[in-house]
């Protein structure tokens, strides 16, 4: 986990926004967290691909590529956006790790949920 939560710590201004208190990822701050969750398990292809028939396509496709049977421009093609849907996944599972950093670097001050919901608390009493 160190290597994930480093990746947060160095992205999270483009993984947060503290003015809406929220995680809001950047495709390239997503794709950090990815290679940094990469890195710890081993696991890219996990993330991106939804069965086996993928699996072994995608795999095909990197044996190709690497054998310079493919360009790279048709792999990106193909396989880009099932980077990027895994790379936001990535950011949804870290989420809350994501907002407790947030928090703790930016010492955000502290929100009356009353007020945060444009309600006064006299209506609740």
């Amino acid at each position: 986990m160190q290597i994930i939560n480093q990746a947060i710590e160095e992205n999270i201004d483009s993984l947060y926004d503290t003015a809406g208190r929220c995680v809001t990822a950047t495709d390239t701050a997503a794709v950090e967290l990815l290679i940094a969750e990469t890195a710890e398990s081993g696991d890219l292809l996990g993330g991106m691909v939804r069965n086996f028939a993928e699996s072994a396509s995608i795999e095909l496709d990197i044996a190709l590529l690497l054998a310079n049977q493919l360009d790279l421009k048709t792999f990106q093609a193909t396989w880009g956006e099932a980077f990027l849907e895994a790379a936001q996944h990535t950011v949804t599972r870290f989420e809350d790790q994501i907002t407790e950093c947030a928090v703790e670097g930016n010492s955000l001050p502290f929100v009356d949920p009353y007020d945060w919901n444009g309600v006064k608390r006299e209506d609740f009493v």
